[in-house]
C-alpha cells in the first residue's frame, strides 16, 4: 500500500467496498489505514527532480522501449503533419488532447496561442518555427487551438481603454490580438465579461489564423493548396472540441 498512488489507494477501498457486503471492523481499520497513507502522501514535500526522473522511467519502459520500429525511424528524421500553435496553459497540452504521437506535431505554445503578423526583428522566434515547419518539414496543415478559462485572453480583454499596462511582458504580447477584443466589444458588449472571454478565445484565433498569411511561405502554400489553415477551440469544461477551416465559419464541432 505505501508504493499507491492516491488514485490507487482510493480504487483498492472502492473494490474492497464493493465485494464486501459486511464490512463491520475491518472497513474500519482499511479506512483508517488509506486515510494515514493519503495523509502521509499529502504531508510529504513535492521532489521536482524526482517527478521528472519518475516520469521518464514511465516514458521509457511503457513507451520508449515497447516501440523500437517507431522510434528508429523517429530517430533519422521527422515529417509531421501538423504545425499546431497552442497556449502554454499547463490543462491544454495539445499531443494530451489530440493524441498526437511523437512525430505527428510540430508544436509552438505561447500565452493565449497567438500568432504575430509577419516581423523579422521583433517575432523573429515565431517566424523561425513558422519558416521551418513549412519550408523544411513540408508541414500540409498549420491549427491555431485556442481554450476555455485562457488567462491571456482575460488579460486582454482587460486592458484599459488607455492602454495602459500593468505588466512588463504579457499585456504587450496579448495585444497582438486587440482586433479581436475590438469585435467582441463591439458584436457582444453587453454580455457577461465571462462570455465575452469566451467569444474572443475564439475570435482570438481567427486573428491568428489570419497573421498566418502575412508570412509569404504560409500565403503560398495555401495559395498551392499544399498547406491548410484552421482554427480551433478546446472547452476542457465541457469536454468539447470545435474545428474551422480558413473560412473562419465553425464546421460541425466534434465533442466529447
Amino acid at each position: 500500500m505505501a508504493g499507491q498512488t492516491y488514485q490507487e489507494a482510493i480504487a483498492a477501498l472502492t473494490k474492497l467496498i464493493s465485494e464486501k457486503t459486511d464490512l463491520g471492523a475491518l472497513a474500519a481499520a482499511k479506512i483508517k489505514q488509506l486515510t494515514t497513507e493519503l495523509k502521509s502522501d499529502a504531508l510529504k514535500p513535492f521532489n521536482p527532480d524526482e517527478r521528472i526522473r519518475s516520469g521518464f522511467d514511465h516514458f521509457k519502459n511503457e513507451k520508449f522501449q515497447k516501440h523500437p520500429e517507431l522510434y528508429g525511424e523517429l530517430a533519422k528524421g521527422q515529417s509531421p503533419k501538423f504545425l499546431v500553435f497552442a497556449c502554454s496553459d499547463s490543462r491544454v497540452c495539445p499531443s494530451h488532447i489530440l493524441d498526437f504521437q511523437p512525430g505527428e506535431a510540430f508544436v509552438v505554445r505561447n500565452i493565449a496561442n497567438m500568432v504575430p503578423p509577419y516581423d523579422k526583428t521583433k517575432y523573429s522566434g515565431t517566424g523561425a518555427a513558422i519558416e521551418y515547419a513549412v519550408l523544411h518539414l513540408k508541414v500540409e496543415n498549420i491549427v491555431v487551438i485556442g481554450h476555455s478559462c485562457c488567462g491571456g485572453i482575460k488579460g486582454l480583454m482587460s486592458i484599459p481603454d488607455d492602454g495602459t499596462t500593468a505588466s512588463e511582458f504579457i499585456e504587450n504580447w496579448v495585444q497582438i490580438c486587440t482586433p479581436a477584443k475590438s469585435k467582441v466589444k463591439t458584436e457582444a458588449g453587453t454580455l457577461e465579461f465571462s462570455e465575452q472571454c469566451t467569444n474572443c478565445e475564439k475570435e482570438a484565433v481567427n486573428v491568428s489564423v489570419g497573421n498566418l498569411l502575412t508570412y509569404p511561405f504560409v500565403r503560398d502554400g495555401v495559395v498551392n493548396k499544399t498547406l491548410a489553415l484552421k482554427g480551433a477551440h478546446y472547452n476542457f469544461v465541457k469536454g468539447t472540441f470545435e474545428l474551422w477551416d480558413l473560412d473562419f465559419k465553425i464546421s460541425n464541432s466534434v465533442s466529447v
